[in-house]
């Protein structure tokens, strides 16, 4: 018996040395995560995917900072629909840095550095993701290094982290926090008897209920940062937070419950409290709440349905097949279908425990005997429902409003990869033959599908939807405002901001865009406006002749200037401003209003100096396969130039000019 002893207690020494991880972030994952995310964000990241990824984030905290960029209508004080705190954590600090090294002498210098800040903070982000990807596998499987390596890798292996995951999204950051907050989060790992969890007179009680309190207010403050990042985020968290106070009772005791609300209660204060600071200073010391503006746009108003609308089964045809690949049917199987699928869940005793029940050594330095999990927990079943419902309600859907349930899917998909990767059971018994079939089969299912994330990953970053992003950083980032842009400056002729802006190029130059606002969203047009898109999409002619006058031998038909004049309303605020009927000196557009424009850019003498790859099939609208960049040859004033009142189109002239 005490040979048995011995033995049983050096085993449970070695477990101890095999499965504790540091508590600190800085592990060789993250070393490893971080370099790869470097080369994934400055060498393999070469396309746009959406606007909000500039104009959301960058933008905003360029313009904080430098004090020239942009605000879209989101950012006005008249509709303040967004919080100032994801731009503040992310990328004002690293522009304030920059800006506080006062390398006046060397402005190139200054320029790399704010251009590369942004990159380096995605992918420090995106290491974030992958490293608690890692550890929230470890936590989920009683920290099983073999799925937690497979979450790492699986991480590191997918082609929506890789696209999307080091770019300035809100929905990136957002992520981060939420997969730290359910690492730390009190559900989901703890198996320990009801003695140990309601409480005790033991010596050691005070000290394991003190690290667990820690861990758990910690996962309550990344949880509140998360909402103040993006508020999508507050629906997530009453899901995960309601199961865990009112159904997790097997896991928590009462006693532990009603703390952890207590400490819900005045972490959410002092959270949502400095984010209300943050707001007010922000928007000229007027108090705001951003996310219920969020809410009623959104929900209320379904404001966001002008660009696009989706059907309800959109996130299972389209979002989790494309943001998930190969992953997307492993992770559902695991997450609610294998629940009883591998072992028996209910016995728990020490004797049905594997290796007798091993001592495993957790970041609050409790040691807790627990059974080896042989199912997802129902929190992280929870968290990806709530992300599917939360996605659901609005008309408008994209794909990188799925992204926190994606490190939950890759922790979950991990531990069935782990299992197709060992042997096949019962190999040598004739009886099992069409069971190891279907096992080999699923393991090759899973290896090619991963193999196949490898060039999409590569075809979505380098080559999907580059031609702006090249325009932008390889040629307006090289005027002057000395040499090359004059009259109106560079204009973005494109559909809802789909271009970088100053945060990509760092100079002063004069660059507008058509704007492309919600009805009635804001009274308040951007100094920045070229227009409204919706009325040069209608008919980019009449609306270019209408602003800068007519090009020789064409005119307008009446149904141009009904057309026009439908949309002089909406476009009287941009109109009022002199300075924004300048004739631009350089214009940015797609393929199909350059064919439309085409004579007009002859008239005027503009000259195309670039013609970029765009994408193979087009995004949203016809004519995006290529992107085309012209320059006006010589400086002319607008009166000489056909862009004078006396040279207006016949059309025009005849129509009420605002």
């Amino acid at each position: 018996y005490s040979s048995k002893l011995c033995v049983c207690r050096s085993h449970e020494r070695a477990s101890m040395t095999t499965t504790t991880h540091k508590n600190h972030l800085f592990t060789s994952p993250f070393l490893v995560s971080f370099l790869f995310r470097i080369l994934n964000s400055f060498l393999f990241l070469r396309t746009f995917h959406s606007a909000d990824e500039h104009y959301q984030s960058v933008e905003i905290a360029h313009e904080f900072i430098f004090k020239y960029g942009a605000k879209t209508w989101e950012w006005r004080e008249d509709v303040k629909l967004r919080s100032f705190v994801h731009p503040l954590l992310a990328y004002a600090w690293p522009y304030a840095l920059v800006k506080g090294l006062r390398l006046d002498e060397d402005a190139s210098l200054i320029t790399v550095l704010v251009r590369a800040m942004p990159r380096v903070v995605n992918a420090a982000q995106c290491a974030f993701i992958d490293v608690g990807t890692y550890r929230l596998a470890r936590k989920w499987y009683n920290n099983d290094q073999n799925v937690a390596k497979k979450a790492f890798a699986l991480s590191l292996a997918s082609h929506w982290h890789f696209y999307c995951g080091c770019r300035s999204f809100a929905n990136v950051t957002e992520t981060a926090f939420c997969v730290w907050a359910l690492v730390f989060w009190p559900s989901g790992y703890f198996d320990m008897n009801a003695k140990k969890r309601g409480g005790g007179s033991n010596s050691g009680k005070s000290s394991n209920s003190s690290g667990f309190r820690r861990k758990s207010i910690r996962g309550l403050v990344l949880a509140f940062v998360s909402c103040t990042v993006r508020p999508t985020a507050y629906a997530f968290w009453a899901c995960v937070g309601a199961r865990t106070i009112f159904f997790d009772r097997e896991a928590l005791s009462a006693k532990r419950r009603a703390r952890f609300s207590a400490d819900a209660f005045w972490v959410g204060c002092l959270v949502l409290s400095i984010e209300a600071c943050v707001n007010y200073y922000y928007y000229n010391k007027k108090w705001t709440f951003p996310a219920w503006n969020f809410f009623e746009f959104n929900v209320l108003r379904e404001g966001a349905s002008q660009y696009g609308t989706h059907s309800n089964a959109w996130v299972f045809t389209q979002g989790l097949p494309v943001v998930l690949g190969v992953l997307f049917p492993v992770s559902l199987y695991e997450l609610f279908l294998a629940s009883n699928a591998r072992g028996n869940l209910e016995d728990t005793s020490s004797a049905n425990l594997p290796d007798g029940g091993k001592i495993i050594k957790d970041n609050d330095g409790t040691n807790a005997k627990r059974r080896k999990r042989l199912s997802t927990p129902a929190v992280a079943k929870v968290a990806f429902l709530a992300t599917v419902f939360i996605v659901s309600i609005p008309k408008h859907k994209e794909f990188r409003f799925l992204y926190p349930l994606i490190p939950v899917s890759i922790a979950a998909s991990a531990k069935s990869w782990a299992w197709l990767e060992s042997e096949p059971p019962d190999k040598k018994s004739s009886k099992n033959n069409s069971k190891n079939t279907t096992f080999l089969l699923a393991r090759w299912f899973v290896r090619l599908g991963l193999a196949a994330q490898i060039p999409l990953a590569m075809y979505l970053s380098l080559i999907h939807q580059r031609g702006m992003e090249t325009i932008v950083n390889k040629y307006v980032s090289k005027l002057t405002v000395e040499d090359d842009v004059f009259d109106g400056g560079v204009h973005f002729w494109t559909p809802c901001h789909e271009h970088p802006f100053y945060a990509s190029v760092h100079k002063n130059l004069t660059m507008r865009y058509l704007e492309c606002d919600p009805p009635n969203a804001s009274s308040v047009s951007s100094h920045l406006s070229s227009g409204n898109w919706r009325a040069f999409e209608k008919n980019p002619l009449a609306f270019v002749e209408r602003k800068y006058g007519k090009s020789s031998g064409l005119k307008c038909d009446d149904d141009d200037v009904n057309d026009v004049n439908d949309d002089a309303d909406e476009d009287a605020k941009t109109s009022d401003d002199e300075a924004n009927n300048l004739l631009p000196s350089h214009v940015v557009v797609f393929q199909r209003e350059r064919d439309i424009l085409w004579n007009w850019f002859e008239s005027f003498q503009f000259e195309e100096i670039a013609n970029e790859f765009h994408a193979h099939l087009s995004v949203d609208r016809p004519g995006q396969e290529r992107a085309h960049f012209f320059a006006r040859r010589k400086k002319t004033s607008r009166n000489t130039t056909g862009g004078g009142e006396s040279q207006r189109s016949e059309c025009a002239s005849s129509s009420k000019v605002v």
